[in-house]
């Protein structure tokens, strides 16, 4: 077994991102590299970063900022084995795992490189798009943006973070979502998880008139009370549309978020 040899450097910019691996650019990574810095302060452990031959950083590059914040020596092998986006993926998940904004920004990465002139349009990018108009959670983007079923979930989930994210109607998802977000005027709720995934399931209910919900909200606003899941928003809502109706219409929750 060829044990491989260690390099030390405080030259920091030596070192540069690889396409397609997080980088320390949210909230979550910012903690994270805190919390390193706390440690290494107390007791530096130099566990040394992994390099591609072109000094890409393959694993390690939380420690890699939080020894440059502390102008600590960095260690670091090169590696000789080319490895692809998936395997830096599933490297980097054993030691912190990936957020989904990790998952973003590692597959909008993959797109700008991919297609450097036409990104804009790519799913990821129209996804990051949609989740900074609507801010709704990631499992209501997936459900509006790709048709979200319960037998298919952990697939679409999976394909998300792996790059085969595809987006099945755009403007139907927006239709959709400014139905969504109308809702405001009668509950400061209508962002939630909870709210949306219930209302997304009336909603797509053949039995459902978007013309009867408006009329009967308006006039019963104060029935849309503030719940904790989304059966309970399931129940309220039918209860609300269904007021003052001789047909009930019952509306069934088949995708919880």
């Amino acid at each position: 077994m060829i044990t491989p040899k260690v390099y030390q450097t405080k030259n920091y910019a030596l070192f540069d991102k690889i396409v397609g691996n997080r980088w320390i650019n949210n909230s979550d990574n910012e903690r994270h590299v805190r919390k390193l810095m706390e440690s290494f302060r107390e007791v530096y452990v130099q566990v040394p970063l992994t390099v591609s031959k072109e000094y890409g950083i393959i694993d390690g590059q939380n420690r890699l900022e939080a020894l440059k914040r502390l102008n600590f020596p960095v260690l670091y092998i090169i590696s000789n084995i080319d490895v692809s986006v998936r395997q830096i993926q599933m490297m980097n998940n054993l030691c912190k795992k990936w957020s989904t904004i990790d998952y973003l920004t590692s597959n909008k990465g993959t797109e700008i490189e991919k297609y450097p002139h036409t990104y804009h349009d790519k799913p990821y990018h129209m996804y990051s798009l949609f989740k900074e108009k609507y801010n709704f959670s990631h499992r209501n983007n997936l459900q509006l943006l790709c048709g979200f079923t319960p037998s298919i979930d952990k697939e679409i989930e999976q394909g998300f973070k792996f790059g085969k994210f595809k987006i099945n109607d755009w403007e139907k998802a927006r239709n959709e979502a400014e139905f969504i977000k109308k809702q405001k005027e009668f509950t400061t709720q209508y962002r939630t998880r909870p709210f949306v995934s219930a209302f997304i399931n009336v909603m797509r209910s053949y039995k459902f008139s978007r013309k009867q919900w408006t009329q009967k909200i308006q006039m019963n606003s104060r029935k849309l009370v503030h719940c904790t899941n989304s059966q309970d928003y399931l129940d309220v809502i039918s209860g609300i549309y269904n007021w003052g109706s001789q047909n009930k219409i019952a509306f069934e929750l088949k995708d919880a978020a």
